[in-house]
């Protein structure tokens, strides 16, 4: 009997993800200085900056940071809460389409994650940080899921064994 081995799989953030993050980052510190200075209120001027630094931190704890691929199970790992699919398809390449809403979710700060509509494939859970690198991979209970590992050839390869011995079993 062959064990499976696990495989890791790193991710990059594409430009648009770059931009965004910064941009936030940015508009997060200025207005965090700026109300610092101008409140007169010690507790309020407290309050609004913790605020404000939340909305920085918050996203970061849930934001794809690798996935990991054993068998047909891929776990996409997280600073909080890992989250573990068990892939019942063979995966395939997903080209982005613009064509969809945000229902739940971070659509650029970090990375896409949370829950989204796209129009060729319904709904979707996405925990992703590149809109060119995303595989599409549906679960035992056919929810979809699109990730974007750097290496979507090998990802998919080792998905796809896993995948076809399952189902010959």
């Amino acid at each position: 009997m062959r064990m499976s081995v696990e495989e890791s799989f790193s991710l990059s953030w594409d430009n648009l993800i770059r931009g965004m993050t910064a941009c936030v980052v940015v508009l997060v510190f200025t207005l965090a200085a700026i109300f610092g200075l101008v409140l007169e209120n010690f507790w309020l001027r407290i309050v609004i900056v913790l605020y404000l630094f939340c909305v920085l931190i918050i996203p970061l704890l849930w934001a794809p940071q690798r996935y990991l691929v054993k068998g047909n199970l891929v776990t996409v790992q997280r600073r909080v809460g890992d989250v573990r699919i068990l892939v019942s398809r063979e995966p395939e390449h997903w080209k982005w389409t613009w064509l969809g809403l945000r229902l739940f979710a971070s659509g650029g700060l970090y990375g896409y994650f949370g829950y989204f509509y796209m129009k060729r494939i319904g709904s979707v859970r996405m925990y992703a940080t590149n809109r060119h690198n995303m595989v599409l991979l549906v679960d035992e209970k056919g929810k979809k899921i699109l990730v974007s590992p750097n290496e979507v050839d090998r990802f998919i390869q080792q998905l796809k064994k896993s995948v076809l011995l399952a189902e010959n079993k």
